[in-house]
């Protein structure tokens, strides 16, 4: 596939010319090239290494993954957030990945290159952690695609920790409070993301809104390293509370601008060349979606499988009792969000599911699936009819789930103002900033 759309940039266009011709030529000589596997497989993470080793984990959303640290080193493992990505983070990553591969994996990848070869770590003292979704989606790939990109740097000797939705390994177990730990970080980020998106477009003092979010990351950030349950729901009530008294603006509500997606491209700021900072810097409002939503729409998939296609049992009641319990996690903070005047609390996953009727099959499981479309129709229903869709280029699964359905969803909600918008390493900043600023004008004349 090559995209010529995207303005003068075409070096992603002359990757893929020249991988085609040297695939032309290797077929013409007809030489195959076989790689070497090790008999020993990838090394493990052992018991030892967790006295010894640094878990590196790369960024993926600002806020989310502010936890990420407390969420290891409260179960006695040494933990390191990577910084925000960079041109050289994603170069490197092109050139260790086969650039068909999704734009996250380019991304994520290099990141963890990147640090690996700065020096500050010893690699013989490091371990790499990555996530991977599963089913017919490139993020699949994720671990493979690492593991071989760390064996052509000569960095093959670092152990990888991949998990969905879990972690297994000789020296390292997800346990019942790592597992809580992972919980509350995301309760924490959801609740501080919807926060912060409503508010800071209208903050009456510049940077209160970044103050009160780092006082509360702190604050949240102890508490998921501890794991007190009692202090979680405190804090989630307290931190409701501060955000709906901080002092704003006295203006009209803003353009809302929904953004869904691909789940490391909604977040990521770094990936979606800060298409938050452009929408507000247009007047707009961003509203954002929740990562427990994606927990439970994965944890869905076993309850579908069960119910239509002779998937275990088992698995499906696991993978309900599993939604169940993130549903009673997070009632405390929709209770609190429902008693706030600014903020309107998470629609429960059942009413979620429900949206997608007469739209979608539940049964559309690769990448965000009727998730998707869910978070789409739940935003037209709440008002919000600007909402940008971003992609990686070529992911067939989001070509399905949100181009697929657009038209379908224009109909039924004829105020709808939709646009996709795809990433690639060779795309078009100025392109992508321009298509959301027409968005936003479209909106405004409607």
């Amino acid at each position: 596939q090559i995209k010529l759309d995207e303005g003068t940039n075409l070096g992603a266009a002359r990757i893929r010319i020249r991988s085609l011709i040297a695939t032309m030529r290797e077929k013409q000589d007809k030489t195959c090239c076989v790689l070497e596997q090790s008999k020993e497989g990838p090394p493990p993470f052992t018991e030892a290494m967790r006295e010894t080793h640094t878990l590196l984990i790369p960024q993926m959303s600002p806020i989310h993954f502010e936890f990420a640290e407390a969420i290891f080193e409260g179960s006695g493992y040494k933990a390191a957030l990577l910084p925000n990505v960079d041109r050289e983070a994603i170069d490197l990553g092109l050139r260790y990945v086969n650039n068909d591969a999704c734009f996250p994996a380019i991304v994520v990848i290099g990141q963890l290159l990147q640090a690996v070869q700065s020096g500050k770590w010893d690699t013989h003292k490091i371990a790499l952690v990555i996530s991977q979704t599963g089913g017919g989606c490139r993020a699949t790939n994720y671990a493979s695609l690492l593991r071989k990109a760390m064996v052509d740097a000569g960095l093959g000797h670092i152990p990888i920790l991949s998990f969905a939705t879990g972690i297994q390994g000789p020296g390292i177990r997800m346990t019942r409070a790592m597992l809580f730990r992972m919980i509350m970080a995301g309760h924490y980020g959801d609740a501080l993301s919807r926060m912060i998106n409503r508010v800071r477009p209208y903050e009456l003092e510049s940077g209160s809104v970044e103050r009160l979010t780092k006082k509360w990351i702190e604050k949240a950030r102890e508490n998921v390293r501890t794991g007190n349950v009692l202090a979680f729901e405190w804090n989630i009530f307290s931190m409701i509370r501060d955000f709906d008294r901080l002092p704003l603006r006295e203006e009209p509500r803003r353009q809302r601008v929904g953004i869904v997606g691909e789940i490391l491209l909604k977040y990521h700021p770094d990936a979606n060349n800060h298409a938050v900072e452009v929408i507000e810097a247009e007047g707009g409002e961003v509203v954002s979606t929740d990562v427990m939503d994606f927990a439970m729409y994965c944890l869905y998939d076993d309850v579908f499988n069960y119910r239509h296609l002779a998937g275990p049992k088992r698995d499906a009641r696991m993978a309900m009792l599993g939604i169940a319990f993130l549903e009673t996690t997070r009632l405390g903070m929709r209770l609190a969000f429902a008693s706030s005047k600014r903020f309107f609390a998470p629609t429960s996953f059942g009413s979620l599911r429900k949206k997608t009727r007469n739209l979608i099959s539940l049964g559309q499981q690769s990448g965000e699936g009727w998730l998707l479309g869910a978070e789409m129709v739940r935003m037209l229903e709440s008002g919000v009819h600007n909402i940008l869709c971003v992609q990686p280029f070529g992911c067939l699964p989001n070509h399905v789930v949100a181009k697929g359905l657009m038209r379908e969803l224009k109909r039924r909600y004829p105020s709808a103002n939709f646009i996709a918008l795809d990433y690639d390493p060779g795309a078009s900043e100025v392109n992508q900033i321009n298509r959301i600023k027409l968005m936003m004008r479209s909106g405004q004349l409607r």
